[in-house]
């Protein structure tokens, strides 16, 4: 009970310091919308940022500096350079490139420090003793590689199918006018391998903190498809230039994939096996 009450503390107050983060506007740009929904929209991603931060310290094999690099990589990478590199064909969102990079530097980094500051000298050991379930996930360099192009064509596969079958049935239900108009938009010829190429960025900035993580099998599999759903998803909650209908669809597009994708991440790359290797802290 005392552990969680601890915890809960932490979320309160990882949750407060992201929303505020997220509120300033560090590069002088106008960036940040203080209206009613876009208040609203900035606290639901700051709750659910947190607390999929929260999990990630509580089953974290690092500390210190090397803990806080490895969540600022994966929560700079995921939050803010994967969404400003789809600006290379998303023209509404290259006025704020500078912007948005600034603003999610100085934000993730500040809040990476904060959270590692937090738990210092407090980490979740009950299920240290299970070494049979902890994931392994050392492997041959070329099967790295081989893998990482395999979850780029994933990736693929899964952007097509959530895209023409979730996010479209759930637009079409909801608000089939501004559909409509969003299905008129062209895309560009290359943009599948080119969202196979992210998928690869993606793991460069995500792997590093799954590595880490320690605890049964089937929880840390859990908790990285979570990590993936939720750092990418919470994102939409601040698309206001995007329909209300259309923001709705999209958020259960991306969560659903995302988590798909996540947990495929892991089962492809970790595997069970004895003595697995524990990051020392």
């Amino acid at each position: 009970m005392n552990n969680i009450q601890k915890w809960i503390g932490k979320w309160i107050l990882l949750s407060l310091l992201w929303f505020v983060l997220n509120s300033i506007d560090f590069s002088q740009f106008q960036l940040n919308d203080m209206m009613q929904p876009a208040l609203i929209g900035r606290a639901l991603m700051s709750v659910l940022d947190s607390l999929i931060l929260c999990w990630v310290l509580a089953r974290s094999g690092k500390s210190g500096i090397r803990l806080a690099v490895v969540i600022f990589l994966a929560v700079f990478g995921m939050k803010i350079v994967l969404t400003v590199v789809e600006a290379t064909y998303l023209p509404d969102l290259q006025p704020i490139v500078l912007s948005l990079l600034i603003n999610g530097l100085i934000a993730s980094l500040l809040w990476s420090l904060t959270a590692v500051a937090l738990v210092d000298g407090f980490t979740d050991n009950s299920e240290s003793s299970d070494l049979q379930e902890q994931p392994e996930w050392r492997q041959k360099w070329y099967q790295w590689i081989l893998k990482s192009m395999l979850m780029g064509i994933i990736w693929m596969v899964l952007f097509v199918f959530f895209g023409g079958v979730v996010f479209m049935n759930i637009a079409r239900l909801i608000d089939p006018q501004a559909l409509a108009i969003y299905t008129n938009l062209a895309m560009p010829d290359w943009i599948l391998p080119f969202q196979g190429l992210r998928a690869i960025l993606w793991l460069i900035f995500a792997l590093p903190l799954l590595m880490q993580l320690h605890g049964k099998y089937t929880q840390v599999l859990f908790l990285s498809a979570s990590i993936f759903a939720i750092w990418m998803g919470t994102n939409l909650f601040m698309a206001f230039e995007i329909p209300a209908g259309l923001r709705y669809a999209h958020l259960a597009e991306v969560m659903a994939e995302c988590f798909l994708f996540g947990a495929l991440v892991f089962l492809i790359f970790a595997r069970r096996g004895q003595h697995a290797k524990i990051y020392s802290k």
